[in-house]
């Protein structure tokens, strides 16, 4: 989320203004100092908008907060979140508001920021996680971080054995990989995601394939461009119908490594218009990648031995135990020479 600071007159004009927003927003004269915020705005000149409540609250000494569609020099319109704060001074150039303006960057922006991204998903991941041992709950967790600091779109699928709280096995005779999809996020409201790689799908990914080219080297495969005739080509090896949603994107598969084996692995989209991957990206993503691995192999542990017995069970469960002799005896379980006399 981006910020920016506007001072404005009683009449709604731009009087100052912080060094970001002249970078940001698109004045028609080339110049925010003098321009009336109306002219910022797109459809917000008639009389009863939300820019002119926001106004009308100003002079009344309010404080007031409405959504405004802002016109931007590098791309489309942005929907942003603007507060106005009265304010008072004791000259005539002082600003009677401070508009604080609160908007997402522009796609061509998104993801250019290194160290945003890396504390969004190193920094503060893993707090959210806390102690999560389900392995649904722990999967929608990771990839819900992912989407939207790193990528688009962005699926984690891991070995359908080891779901089913088996080890995992070695790869297939043809070289093919069994996995089950456990989350899917998307920065979008588009229901074709959902509808075209639904949670909990179970797919065999073929041989030759930048999924198990991932799986069986355990390292990132990283994808600049995808175009279209890549795309029907990898549906038809999945048997499914052309995929538009993957076309002219970046795609980056980020192994899940732990303790010798690849568990799985998480695949990042960038949409076309969006920067695509690069070393760097692939970089933090595997900090990422190896982070979470540990987290979902300690998940896959505990699933398989189930809770740990509490202390005083385990003592009654002692051979020799006298409580664990009297459990035997009134449960018919005693030994064989004691049950023959």
């Amino acid at each position: 989320m981006r910020t920016l600071i506007l001072g404005v007159d009683p009449a709604g004009r731009v009087v100052q203004h912080d060094r970001n927003a002249k970078e940001v927003l698109d004045p028609p004269n080339g110049s925010l100092l003098g321009t009336h915020l109306s002219d910022l705005v797109v459809g917000n000149s008639p009389t009863g908008t939300p820019l002119n409540s926001l106004l009308d609250a100003v002079k009344g000494g309010r404080e007031a907060t409405a959504v405004l569609t802002f016109k931007a020099q590098r791309s489309n319109p942005i929907d942003t979140v603007v507060t106005l704060q009265p304010m008072r001074g004791d000259t005539e150039g002082c600003p009677s508001a401070l508009a604080i303006l609160r908007m997402p960057p522009p796609s061509v922006e998104q993801f250019l920021d290194p160290a945003l991204m890396r504390h969004a998903l190193l920094d503060e991941t893993f707090r959210q996680m806390g102690a999560t041992l389900d392995l649904d709950q722990l999967a929608r967790g990771l990839i819900n971080i992912v989407v939207p600091h790193f990528s688009n779109s962005a699926g984690l699928l891991l070995l359908e054995s080891l779901v089913a709280a088996d080890e995992p096995p070695a790869s297939q005779n043809d070289g093919s990989y069994l996995l089950r999809r456990m989350a899917i996020a998307t920065d979008d409201s588009n229901p074709d995601w959902d509808a075209t790689f639904p949670t909990g799908e179970v797919l065999r990914y073929p041989a030759g394939s930048p999924y198990t080219e991932c799986m069986s080297t355990g390292r990132p495969v990283r994808q600049p461009a995808m175009t279209t005739p890549e795309a029907i080509e990898m549906a038809e090896t999945w048997l499914r119908r052309p995929m538009k949603l993957l076309a002219d994107s970046s795609m980056l598969l980020l192994p899940l490594n732990a303790r010798g084996s690849t568990l799985g692995f998480i695949v990042c989209n960038r949409r076309k218009g969006f920067r695509s991957f690069d070393a760097y990206d692939t970089e933090i993503g595997m900090e990422f990648a190896s982070r979470a691995a540990i987290f979902i192999d300690n998940a896959r542990r505990y699933n398989r031995s189930g809770p740990p017995r509490s202390p005083c069970s385990a003592a009654c469960c002692r051979p020799g135990s006298p409580r664990r002799r009297r459990s035997r005896s009134r449960t018919g379980t005693c030994p064989a020479a004691s049950s023959s006399r």
